[in-house]
């Protein structure tokens, strides 16, 4: 079971992302500590699930997008594309 402690402020999230599964999966979120306008939060989750700041995980995401892209087009013409973000 893998650890997390992420330092978030007001209005920033945490992202868990839990792959398609027969068993209950089970996530422990606790406060470590409150200072300021800043929470510590401490995630422990199963390995295979992945836990992000909301960040890190839309550039994940962008990131899977733009290799799809190119794998495709690839693919296709057998040529390198570019993909704007």
């Amino acid at each position: 079971m893998g650890h997390l402690i992420l330092q978030r402020e007001t209005s920033q999230s945490v992202v868990c992302v839990v792959p398609p599964s027969d068993r209950e999966t089970v996530i422990h979120t606790t406060i470590e500590e409150i200072r300021g306008g800043k929470v510590r939060v401490g995630t422990s989750a199963p390995d295979d699930v992945i836990v992000d700041r909301e960040e890190i995980y839309h550039d994940k995401l962008r990131s899977k997008r733009e290799m799809a892209a190119r794998d495709a087009e690839k693919a296709l013409t057998g040529k390198k594309v570019e993909v704007a973000p």
